[in-house]
């Protein structure tokens, strides 16, 4: 299951399941320098990691429809 990371604030990650609900998780427990939007995956023996894929294609997505909203003036 993937999660994404909807935001960070006192030291915890509010974390976005695919339901659209949300859990907490202590930053600590979540790998170094995690940022908001981070698509997460938890290993086998339940350690998180970032799935770095997913989370290039979910920018560069969003990216997309930034532009498309506010278009660059020449």
């Amino acid at each position: 299951m993937e999660y994404i990371i909807d935001r960070i604030e006192n030291k915890l990650a509010v974390l976005e399941l695919p339901d659209r609900s949300h859990i907490t998780v202590p930053v600590k427990e979540l790998p170094a320098g995690v940022q908001e939007g981070d698509v997460l995956i938890q290993g086998e023996q339940s350690e998180w990691l970032i799935d770095q894929k997913s989370t290039k294609k979910r920018r560069e997505r969003i990216f997309r429809m930034m532009e498309q909203i506010f278009p660059k003036e020449d």
